[in-house]
């Protein structure tokens, strides 16, 4: 049978990124990341998205929307992927009467998902579902023009949850204007090497000029530290950051911090006064995954705000989106 005929007779096939996806009548939803952006950005969600690595993932005429806390409630992290602004995106509502206002929930298991959307990398991915079929369906673009590499996901029924993020925001006092930028470069240096050298803990405070990120040993003593002040400071300490290979992210799983120690380096810390009202403690694994925000945006800022008994990190999804992660303290030693 020729392929053309195979198009015709199967709605998933007439779906191909050579087909004219936009006006397939059975179209529920379409998105197209050209990059790795996306796979990346799902790898992050994924390691907040509680013990079941399940979240919902919200379809509507605008854009898509993703939001959920952990488990425990220490990190919240809330998504926003505009249509206007994606490469391919197409929205149909089932409701004929005011497509508008009618939102699509999926629910997705992230182990699923990322299992699926998992090549090369810098392979992009195709994610789509039609009517009248249980699947989402996943191709991943990686330039061969190879048509028929389709993979499936299954929808999970989970709960919707549905929060407000300007009142969290305003719960933890954050400012709208962030306390300090930092490039995503020098964002993922910090993280991968404040875990590296075995840091338990990371403490984040606010002063006048900025803020100071400290990694704790298991002994409560002071590893490292990171000062990030103004603008042309930012830019100072960019420079002379060494850079962090991709790959060095992947053994970090493997490392016992137990065993890891340093002599504390009180004199690096002491000529900075804090804001002891802005501060923030975490253990060091539960921000190790944000070392993806160069991936999700290699060239891209990251707004670091400071709030009572939290921080939050704002930065952009590939060019089409918006990523804001909250972390409460929940390091008690």
């Amino acid at each position: 049978m020729r392929k053309m005929d195979l198009v015709q007779d199967d709605p998933v096939l007439q779906l191909l990124p050579d087909n004219n996806v936009g006006n397939n009548s059975n179209l529920v939803f379409s998105m197209k990341f050209p990059d790795n952006s996306f796979k990346a950005l799902a790898t992050l969600l994924k390691e907040h998205a509680g013990a079941l690595k399940t979240g919902n993932f919200c379809f509507f005429q605008q854009g898509v929307t993703y939001q959920r806390w952990d488990d425990g409630e220490s990190v919240f992290n809330y998504a926003e992927l505009h249509g206007d602004e994606m490469c391919g995106y197409n929205y149909r509502s089932c409701d004929d009467i005011d497509p508008r206002d009618v939102r699509h929930m999926v629910g997705v298991s992230f182990i699923d998902l990322c299992g699926r959307i998992k090549g090369s990398k810098n392979d992009g991915v195709m994610i789509y579902k039609i009517r009248n079929n249980p699947y989402i369906h996943v191709k991943t673009i990686d330039g061969t023009g190879d048509n028929n590499n389709i993979r499936t996901v299954t929808p999970r029924t989970l709960k919707q949850e549905n929060y407000n993020i300007d009142n969290i925001e305003q719960e933890f006092g954050f400012s709208t204007v962030p306390d300090v930028k930092v490039t995503t470069v020098a964002f993922k240096n910090m993280i991968t090497i404040m875990n590296t050298i075995g840091s338990s803990s990371i403490k984040i405070t606010r002063h006048e000029r900025g803020v100071m990120c400290y990694g704790i040993g298991p002994d409560n003593n002071v590893m490292s530290v990171q000062p990030w002040f103004d603008d042309c400071e930012v830019n100072a300490v960019e420079k002379t950051t060494p850079e962090v290979s991709d790959s060095a992210l992947s053994f970090l799983d493997d490392i016992d911090d137990s065993f890891l120690t340093t002599t504390p380096q009180n004199a690096i810390v002491s000529y900075v006064e804090d804001d002891q009202d802005y501060q923030v403690k975490v253990v060091a694994r539960s921000l190790k995954s944000f070392a993806k925000f160069h991936t999700i945006c290699p060239i891209g800022i990251v707004k670091i705000y400071m709030g009572r008994d939290a921080v939050k990190f704002e930065g952009s999804i590939g060019t089409y989106g918006t990523l804001t992660t909250i972390v409460r303290s929940n390091c008690t030693k």
